[in-house]
């Protein structure tokens, strides 16, 4: 008799394992298949881009826009483009020469307004290969923050995207030379880039 109580009690023991054990699996199914609760409401989507770009518009901050967590480590914005005693800029939309990166050309159409860059418009950047694409849409918006903030041609370089910085820079030294008055006598511009398809840009 004692052989058989313990019998039924070991029964009923697996009978309770195994109805845990169901019981587990479905919770866990369910709860793998209920829908997820939103974190945050849902981001705009991104707007088409306009075909300037205002100092507004300088330090954009969605994902979308390519900056890719990019921190930018500023001071105060600069008040307005340093010139040589005696000349000043011009009021106007300039549009540079097409500057060589080595990885591709860049061509820019800037608008400056009382002695200050206000506008830009990328009419040319490296694109030929899908790496150079990447990195253009990374870097179009940081170069555009750094030109409006730093309010000179000689742009902080941005990190992996140095030869385009460096054309960039080029770029905005002969828009300021165009805007320049009175002209400068010796209107120095820098030599272009010469391809150079090493890196990963």
């Amino acid at each position: 008799m004692p052989a058989r109580g313990h019998k039924q009690k070991h029964l009923f023991g697996k009978f309770l394992l195994s109805t845990a054990l169901v019981a587990t699996t479905a919770f866990y199914a369910w709860w793998q298949k209920k829908p997820d609760i939103p974190r945050a409401a849902a981001a705009p989507a991104a707007a088409a881009p306009s075909a300037s770009v205002s100092a507004t518009q300088a330090a954009p901050t969605d994902p979308s826009s390519g900056v890719g967590g990019y921190v930018f480590h500023e001071g105060p914005a600069a008040a307005a483009i340093a010139m040589p005693k005696g000349q000043y800029l011009a009021d106007g939309d300039y549009v540079s020469q097409e500057w060589e990166s080595g990885f591709g050309t860049i061509k820019l159409k800037v608008g400056i307004r009382h002695g200050r860059f206000t506008t830009l418009d990328y009419l040319l950047v490296p694109d030929e290969r899908q790496r150079s694409e990447e990195i253009s849409h990374m870097a179009k918006p940081l170069l555009l923050h750094e030109m409006i903030h730093a309010q000179k041609a000689k742009v902080d370089v941005i990190t992996t995207a140095t030869y385009t910085s460096w054309a960039f820079q080029d770029a905005l030294t002969d828009v300021l030379l165009q805007a320049t008055r009175p002209p400068p006598r010796d209107r120095q511009l820098p030599e272009p880039l010469e391809p150079l398809y090493i890196g990963g840009q």
